[in-house]
């Protein structure tokens, strides 16, 4: 039973008949649907039997009395009391003394009753009506009560249509409120959660209601579940990248140092091979030091200090780099002019990805490689274009994989060490930026930096 009662679909049901109940609730509240400025109700028999002695007593006092109702000297029973006599036939009225100015009392003519009611309205209460004789004729007497207005369910009552239907508009409305955020809050904490898990902050997790058993709670649990899985996964993976490399680093040197001995001693015939071996240690001395820098980038380890940097100042060298790597590949590099423009960034991050970006598009251009700076105002956006084969649709959300390579034209003879676009990508996202790769004009591969400006 406990099982059943945790159900979204019992919640969902159970609520929809709790609105539906509590609407018909209201509406009979507002009830009778009428314009009548006098709502009544039916007195307790203790009322009763009170007003109709009063009424006794006040036609015996009347009918010894010489003087009328309205003399200098009224009976006493009447002093403290406001009584309002009506004569139907003749429309005649009389008021034992003045009743305040805002009160209407021939809001009271029209009413017919053969017992008396509590007859209320927005300015008075009153008691009536009850058959009573003065000067020979027959009047409905009532008894009111300035002081009493109507209270709030009467106001209900006597409001126009418009009122009631605000009312049981706004009771409904709250009550849906209620009802949507008990499942709206967590899917919207479920929502945040997976967006910072995506821009890379793993450690988020949804806060769930202890008390909460139904479908909702149990998604969040097991969305926290997932999520600690894939923490787990992404830190034993960095991790193995960071032990990887540094054990490598060991017999890499012992390896540097045996060849040398080797080159020493060797014969001309053997000096070649010795020094092929030395040129691919750097390249695996090379490769093992920029898995270290993507580790830590990636575990957020590397320092990131942003300063205010002249653009101008900060391209320069590393245009001036590309032109000469470009130049021996006998290949051009086009830049568009800089506007001389502070900015807030990493010099070394910023560099690493710039040079890392322009050394892959001089390597796979076929004549030209391009650069275009753009700034906003918020947005500094670095485009690098080369008119290479460039890559298909579904391997541009890729490229920023480490040693992802794209089949044929991007093979490891070739290639680098398949690790920079990453390390590129890296070193933008953690100082709040971003690297989109695209197709170029061209028909190449367009890597777009975009950074903060300030």
């Amino acid at each position: 039973m406990k099982l059943v009662t945790r159900s979204l679909f019992v919640k969902v049901y159970f609520w929809f008949w709790i609105i539906t109940v509590s609407i018909v609730c209201v509406l009979l509240l507002v009830n009778p649907l009428n314009y009548a400025a006098i709502h009544t109700e039916p007195l307790r028999q203790n009322e009763l039997d009170n007003f109709a002695r009063f009424s006794e007593v006040l036609s015996r006092v009347l009918s010894n009395r010489s003087q009328p109702l309205l003399s200098n000297s009224p009976p006493k029973l009447t002093r403290k009391r406001y009584l309002y006599f009506y004569n139907a036939s003749d429309g005649l009225t009389i008021q034992n003394k003045p009743l305040p100015i805002n009160i209407d009392v021939s809001l009271l003519n029209d009413i017919n009753a053969e017992s008396p009611m509590r007859l209320i309205s927005e300015q008075f209460t009153a008691i009536g009506p009850v058959d009573i004789e003065l000067d020979s004729l027959n009047y409905a007497m009532f008894e009111l009560f300035p002081d009493k207005g109507a209270t709030l369910g009467s106001q209900i009552t006597l409001a126009p249509l418009w009122v009631k239907v605000a009312v049981v508009i706004f009771v409904s409305t709250v009550l849906v409120f209620f009802f949507t955020q008990s499942f709206v809050r967590p899917i919207l904490a479920l929502r945040d959660s997976a967006v910072e898990i995506s821009k890379g902050k793993l450690s988020s997790r949804v806060k769930t209601n202890m008390n909460r058993k139904d479908e909702i709670a149990q998604l969040c649990a097991e969305f926290n579940d997932m999520a600690d899985k894939l923490e787990r996964a992404v830190n034993n993976q960095k991790r193995l990248f960071r032990d990887i490399s540094h054990e490598l680093r060991s017999p890499l040197m012992r390896l540097s140092t045996a060849n040398e001995i080797a080159a020493n001693m060797a014969s001309s015939e053997l000096r070649p091979y010795l020094n092929r071996i030395e040129t691919e240690s750097l390249k695996l001395e090379g490769i093992i030091e920029e898995l270290l820098i993507y580790s830590r980038l990636q575990a957020q380890q590397e320092p990131v200090k942003q300063e205010k940097t002249d653009l101008f100042s900060l391209l320069s060298p590393i245009i001036s780099q590309a032109e000469f790597d470009a130049h021996s590949r006998e290949k051009t590099l086009v830049i568009s002019q800089i506007e001389p423009i502070n900015m807030m960034t990493d010099k070394r991050l910023t560099t690493r990805a710039l040079e890392n970006l322009l050394s892959n598009a001089v390597r796979y251009a076929a004549l030209n490689v391009c650069v275009n700076v753009r700034v906003t105002n918020t947005l500094i956006i670095i485009d690098i274009e080369d008119d290479g084969e460039g890559v298909d649709d579904d391997a541009l959300q890729e490229l920023a994989k480490p040693f992802y390579r794209v089949a044929t034209s991007r093979e490891r003879d070739t290639g680098g060490s398949g690790i920079g676009l990453a390390i590129a990508n890296s070193a933008v996202r953690i100082q709040q930026g971003a690297l989109e790769f695209s197709h170029a004009s061209t028909g190449g591969l367009k890597a777009s930096v975009i950074l903060p400006l300030l």
